[in-house]
Parts: structure tokens; sequence; C-alpha cells
């Protein structure tokens, strides 16, 4: 095995996933399974990080939350400083779902709140990432966070030299 992906989804309920250059799933975990990616560290030729996504909102648990996901972008950006990564990219999460055909649209999404958006987004994140690795751990509604990272892996892994 030789150059690896890494890809990262910093949410509260995130994960991450490395992909060797087959697309073969190396490893994959949720967030705080961080330390599960440390073997692998030296195969790893860039990591994608999606970027987060700050609104504005008045409410103290929303405040809470954009502190906690600030903290694991800046978190996740340390350990790849720290881990010698090569190549480090910070993605849009609209980059890599449009890539991958992953958007809600039409009269569907229209009549969606923000709320039943962001589920849906994770329902199709969670179904494609099942797909193309269906040896995955990927048997919960939780683990959309490790899908996510896996398709950013993905993402990578095709689009890496035109980064």
């Amino acid at each position: 095995m030789r150059d690896c992906y890494l890809g990262i989804d910093p949410g509260m309920n995130g994960g991450w996933g490395i992909l060797d250059g087959r697309g073969e799933v190396v490893a994959c975990g949720p967030w705080l399974a961080w330390k599960d990616i440390l073997p692998h560290r030296d195969l790893i030729k860039s990591a994608a990080i999606e970027r987060i996504q700050v609104r504005q909102d008045t409410t103290r648990q929303h405040a809470f939350r954009l502190a906690t996901l600030v903290e694991n972008f800046g978190v996740w950006q340390g350990l790849c400083l720290a881990w010698e990564i090569p190549q480090v990219k910070i993605v849009h999460p609209r980059t890599w779902q449009s890539h991958f055909h992953l958007e809600i649209g039409g009269h569907l999404g229209q009549a969606m709140t923000k709320s039943q958006m962001v589920q849906a987004k994770k329902r199709l994140v969670l179904g494609m990432a099942r797909r193309l690795w269906p040896q995955a751990p990927l048997s919960r509604q939780k683990d959309d966070g490790i899908a996510a990272g896996l398709l950013l892996a993905e993402y990578l892994k095709q689009t890496w030299r035109r980064i």
C-alpha cells in the first residue's frame, strides 16, 4: 500500500476515513477515534477537511455548537500539521457534495425546513458511502460523519492533482 487519502468531517458528530489509491477503505472512524489514524499517517499524502459553515444565530445553544465546531476544525488542522501531511485542503461542503451529485433541489428542497434539509443530506451521504463501501462500518444513522469522511477522501483521490 502506498499513497493514501484522509477525509475529515470536523462536525460534532463528524468522522474520518482513509482510502488507498484504489479507493479501498484503509481505516475509518468517528471523531473521537482519531488515534486510529496514527498507524497510517506516514502513508497519507493528502488530507481534505470539510470547511465549517458559520451561520448567524443568536441562541445560546447555537453559540455553544459553533464554538465546538470551530475547536474541532482547529484540532484537525493541528493534527494534520503535527503529522506532517504534505497536502491539506479545506473543502467547502457544496464542492465535494456536488462532485458526487448529492444535491436536494427543485420543489422537494424548497418544501423542506432547514433541519429537514440537513437530515436529508445526511441520508444521501450515508447512502452513497454504503453503496461505495458496503463493508465499511456505516450501519447506524449516526455514522453519517464517517460516511462524509470517506467521501471527502474519495473526492480528494479523484481530484487531488487538480486542486
